[in-house]
C-alpha cells in the first residue's frame, strides 16, 4: 500500500510460488481503493468491519 499526503494512492499484490515473485498486482483506481481509504464510489464515508 502506498499513501501520499495521508491518502491510500496505491494498493499492490504480489504473487511469489517459491523463492521469486512471479506477478505484481497493482490498483490506483480510486473508485477501486474505496475499501482501503474508507471513501465509497459515490463519495459517501464507510466504515469497513
Amino acid at each position: 500500500m502506498a499513501r501520499l499526503d495521508g491518502v491510500t494512492v496505491t494498493v499492490a499484490a504480489f504473487d511469489a510460488p517459491g523463492d521469486r515473485i512471479t506477478r505484481i498486482w497493482a490498483v490506483r483506481n480510486p473508485e477501486k481503493l474505496w475499501p482501503w481509504t474508507g471513501v465509497s464510489p459515490a463519495g459517501a464515508e464507510t466504515t469497513l468491519t
